[in-house]
């Protein structure tokens, strides 16, 4: 069985592309390990050029849960991950993998978010919330194409809903588009129970399936016009290792709703961002390095939790998959 290493980190050759994940915790591993899958044919391309690919992740598990924080602390601890990120392994492109810390980017006032956004463009940081909701829009009009009613739903964390960030946005994309005369409804649904099962190490089994689909159906009794979304976001990315349950509730429902795991919708972004990065820093096939060429998922937390993650972890994806990622010991407190 693959064992998942826990190990230093020293850099495997200058001619490298780095892309960080930040993140409130393992939520950023799985977002960056989903995006990895979809791009994996350019990434091999990239490898065999002679050129590694390293994603970074580091979730910030000794301030979780941030629902207990004020929106001032939550946009401060975004900022010292960026930081560290960027002075542990001077990343092309830091992605906020945490929907808190982008909601609240996207909608708190001007002061807060200015200071965020300084951090953001010294760091090179990139924001998840517009791109995800323009998909989460897309999709739902498509699939609500023969009705007169543009049905979506957001699942995410209460402080993330609270912002209102995905809402405003898709209420302006709807609002612009050709579709505006038809009517738009947006259900939204907060699963807290679900991020602290991740975080302490969940297994996939018949528990945890009856578990995801009590839930669900519990939201469906207070919310039956749930079942008709055209399309799910899960705009928390912990939300994301429950994708197979949450796919087999709808289908069993016949419900032929679309669910949206953010790391796979945002894949082609990092694919374009390994490329720019490639471009931007002249880095070019080394005949010397061919072949040992490298990729690798580097994760880091800021408190221990390595005794529970690779149990969920072990039970989502494969020896080969697993095979990747290396997990760091744990970093200093932000």
């Amino acid at each position: 069985m693959t064992r998942l290493r826990v190990q230093d980190y020293s850099a495997i050759h200058e001619n490298e592309v780095n892309i960080g994940f930040i993140d409130s915790g393992i939520g950023g591993l799985l977002f960056a390990i989903d995006a990895y899958k979809v791009i994996k044919p350019i990434v091999d391309q990239v490898l065999r050029k002679g050129i590694s690919v390293n994603f970074y992740h580091l979730g910030d598990t000794n301030n979780v849960p941030y629902g207990k924080k004020s929106q001032e602390e939550i946009l401060d601890c975004g900022i010292k991950m960026l930081s560290l990120m960027n002075k542990s392994h001077a990343c092309g492109h830091i992605i906020v993998a945490c929907n808190t810390i982008a909601s609240l980017y996207n909608a708190t006032n001007k002061i807060i978010s200015d200071k965020f956004a300084e951090s953001m463009t010294e760091y090179r940081g990139i924001d998840i919330v517009s791109n995800s909701a323009e998909v989460l829009y897309g999709e739902s009009v498509k699939a609500c194409a023969s009705r007169d009613e543009i049905s979506l739903a957001i699942f995410a964390t209460k402080v993330t809903l609270g912002s209102l960030a995905y809402q405003s946005k898709i209420e302006e994309m709807h609002k612009n588009s050709v579709n505006s005369s038809k009517a738009l409804k947006i259900y939204t649904c907060d699963f807290p129970d679900w991020v602290t099962m991740v975080e302490l190490g969940v297994e996939k089994n018949q528990e945890t399936s009856y578990v995801i689909n009590q839930t669900l159906q519990d939201e469906i009794d207070s919310n039956p016009g749930l079942l008709t979304a055209g399309a799910i976001g899960l705009f928390c990315t912990h939300y994301a290792f429950f994708e197979a349950e949450i796919n087999n509730f709808f289908k069993q429902k016949s419900a032929p709703i679309k669910v949206l795991n953010q790391g796979k919708i945002f894949a082609p972004n990092i694919a374009y961002m390994i490329e720019e990065n490639i471009a931007q820093n002249h880095l070019n096939f080394n005949h010397g390095y061919a072949g040992n060429a490298q990729f690798s998922i580097v994760s880091q937390a800021t408190s221990d939790v390595f005794s529970y993650w690779p149990k969920s972890l072990k039970s989502l994806y494969s020896e080969e998959t697993l095979s990747h990622v290396k997990l760091l010991p744990v970093q200093s407190k932000l």
